[in-house]
């Protein structure tokens, strides 16, 4: 288990889930950060491989601005299995 979605986030493009080591991988889906009816905020990231794999994190509250704000750094950094820098 991670203790975040960032930290989950951050392993998945390290490749440290089961069929995902040296695997392309890129963003496929980074919600806008966003707020729901109850004021509560919510991001939902999708990354998928070029075997086939897709995971998706969602998250909400406070958690959901840093996964906002990671997921938008790793953007940058989905062209092949170039490693994005080390993510907060």
């Amino acid at each position: 288990m991670y203790s975040n979605a960032s930290e989950a986030l951050w392993a998945l493009v390290q490749g440290k889930e089961g069929g995902t080591k040296d695997v392309q991988w890129r963003l496929t889906r980074l919600t806008d950060e966003g707020t729901l009816k109850n004021g509560v905020n919510h991001c939902h990231v999708e990354v998928t491989f070029a075997n086939g794999l897709q995971f998706g994190i969602t998250c909400y509250g406070d958690e959901a601005s840093e996964l906002h704000k990671n997921a938008s750094i790793l953007a940058g950094y989905t062209q092949g299995n170039v490693l994005p820098p080390v993510i907060a």
